[in-house]
């Protein structure tokens, strides 16, 4: 095992443990969420049954934060262990191409193929067991078609440029944890559906919703949401009117979010 495979092979070793730790972790926050929700409805229960009905709002509230809470740890530890697994599967990637099994790697980029191209099919530049398919490591749908374009020629650089890449190529080699975190971040966040140029047109459309009318409309429902959950707690409003306004609240946030779906998906 050359020292390249050992460092790879150590670091899913390492990961291994970690996610380990991070799945106990998952289990013990999925179970104290279970306990609030439990909590919550038999202390409401006994509150609501003895006409206390401020001690019912009190402990709506504590109990509300403290499950909110909850949901955002264990969302980090999901998140955690989706990094985790991500650097587990770059490393054993790295060992793949090590050893020369790179076929398993599934992109092959067998949409750039073209038979007009004076070498792209010829010298298995894309396809099964390709170049491509080898050397490919971007994050980006950009970097994916920067890297295609590039392998076909269709980019080309100067002395100058060459030189530079060159020398980032040397400084970037001895930064080999550095590399993999960005390329988890990078995953950890993808997704292939997006077009880049489509998406920087819509964040320059003069048709993107005004931010702060978006704030004032969503601050609006969140205190009416609220005013009536007390209001429901009085008995003043009726349970029927709690969940039509959960509806009208959820109708809302897809009207806000529409401008942005219509470019990214």
């Amino acid at each position: 095992m050359n020292p390249s495979e050992k460092f790879y092979q150590s670091q899913i070793n390492k990961r291994l443990d970690i996610n380990k730790a991070l799945t106990s972790k998952i289990r013990v926050i999925g179970i104290l969420r279970l306990i609030v929700v439990l909590l919550t409805m038999v202390l409401g229960y006994v509150s609501y049954k003895n006409s206390k009905n401020t001690l019912f709002f009190v402990n709506l509230i504590v109990f509300l934060v403290v499950f909110i809470m909850l949901i955002f740890y264990h969302d980090g530890l999901y998140r955690k262990k989706k990094r985790n697994d991500i650097l587990i599967d770059i490393n054993r990637d790295g060992i793949k191409r090590i050893n020369g099994q790179f076929k398993s790697i599934n992109d092959k980029g067998i949409e750039f193929l073209d038979e007009n191209h004076s070498y792209a099919n010829d010298l298995d530049i894309f396809g099964e067991n390709s170049l491509f398919q080898f050397m490919n490591t971007t994050i980006s749908k950009g970097g994916r078609l920067l890297l295609a374009r590039i392998l076909k020629r269709e980019v080309k650089f100067d002395k100058e440029t060459i030189v530079k890449r060159q020398e980032a190529v040397k400084e970037l080699s001895k930064k080999v944890l550095w590399r993999q975190k960005v390329c988890a971040e990078g995953k950890l966040q993808k997704s292939n559906d997006v077009d880049i140029d489509r998406f920087i047109k819509w964040g320059e459309s003069k048709k993107v919703n005004n931010s702060v009318l978006r704030l004032l409309i969503a601050c609006i429902f969140t205190i009416v949401t609220w005013v009536s959950i007390v209001m429901f707690v009085k008995r003043i409003l009726p349970l029927s009117f709690i969940l039509l306004l959960l509806v009208i609240n959820y109708a809302v946030v897809n009207i806000l979010n529409s401008p942005m779906k219509e470019y990214i998906n």
